[in-house]
């Protein structure tokens, strides 16, 4: 993808810095379900080399805190959750600026709370 910068990390190794605004990619190969999401975005995605991550988050505060939507609601984790997963940060320079960045993270955590359910991951996928 044009425009932005993905760094990789593999199980076990943290990221040094945190941009709010960036992209959190996350691989979990323990789950069923994400076994499933990564299926789908191989028979969907022309890009295939995107299909490798089946979940994604975004980061809002520089300590590694991050908004996510896992059933039951979207919520604020910290990245250290991840730290057993391979997972990369996608930084969004060139595409956000720091008002686009702000409003992003701000929009976030307004949803904080909201339902989301296997029935929302359901209807992605049709």
């Amino acid at each position: 993808m044009e425009g932005v910068t993905v760094q990789r990390y593999a199980a076990g190794i943290s990221a040094i810095t945190w941009t709010p605004g960036d992209l959190v990619l996350v691989r979990n190969n323990n789950d069923f379900f994400a076994s499933l999401i990564r299926l789908g975005e191989r028979l969907r995605m022309k890009d295939k080399r995107w299909s490798y991550w089946n979940h994604a988050a975004i980061v809002i505060e520089a300590d590694g805190t991050l908004i996510e939507a896992q059933p039951p609601n979207v919520h604020r984790i910290n990245a250290d959750q991840y730290l057993d997963c391979d997972y990369a940060v996608v930084g969004m320079d060139e595409w956000a600026n720091q008002r686009d960045r702000d409003q992003c993270v701000a929009y976030l955590q307004s949803q904080i709370g909201d339902g989301y359910s296997w029935l929302a991951i359901l209807g992605m996928a049709i």
